[in-house]
């Protein structure tokens, strides 16, 4: 979900020696969640909606991911964090 380039990730992982079926199932995950998340938006908004993710997905992007973390900071006080 970043606007990060993919590469950038698996030269990382590579790097840092993460397991690889770990690092497989993490990128099926997130990749299957990005994907399906644009295309449930443009199923919903149609073309207008494509316009406006093409243009400003990086905004996008970052909006998600601050309201993600919010989420799991919120949720951690809570006493979900387990």
């Amino acid at each position: 979900f970043t606007p990060i380039p993919f590469k950038a990730f698996t030269l990382t992982a590579g790097v840092f020696s993460i397991d690889p079926l770990s690092f497989l199932a993490a990128c099926a995950m997130g990749r299957t969640a990005r994907f399906m998340t644009v295309s449930a938006v443009l199923r919903v908004f149609g073309e207008r909606a494509k316009t406006l993710i093409e243009r400003y997905f990086g905004a996008f992007t970052v909006v998600f991911f601050l309201l993600v973390l919010l989420a799991v900071l919120l949720l951690g006080k809570a006493g979900f964090g387990g």
